[in-house]
């Protein structure tokens, strides 16, 4: 089954793991699958949602209500490296401008 983006369940499942801030050699590892074989999955996912890299395919993929807030944390609840877990979020917390 496919959802609105034609993304099968295997594309869906790799652009949730590169959502957590996997590369394509960790995405391998999990999944028991060859690095080459994910940067492959990873071109069909940036084809079919016209992205241009990772970053720009994770965010359409928010926006077109592909991926959830809740796909970014993995099963333990931690958020990926270099994010702020969603448990720690200040939503009254502004950035300020650039």
């Amino acid at each position: 089954m496919e959802d609105k983006a034609g993304l099968t369940p295997r594309e869906q499942e790799i652009l949730r793991m590169a959502a957590r801030g996997l590369t394509d050699k960790e995405i391998a590892a999990r999944l028991g699958a060859r690095s080459h074989t994910v940067s492959n999955y990873v071109s069909i996912v940036l084809l079919k949602l016209g992205a241009r890299n990772r970053t720009e395919a994770v965010a359409q993929a928010f926006r077109r209500g592909i991926l959830h807030i809740d796909d970014r944390e993995d099963s333990s609840g931690k958020a990926p490296r270099g994010m702020i877990p969603l448990s720690d979020f200040n939503a009254e917390r502004t950035i300020p401008p650039c």
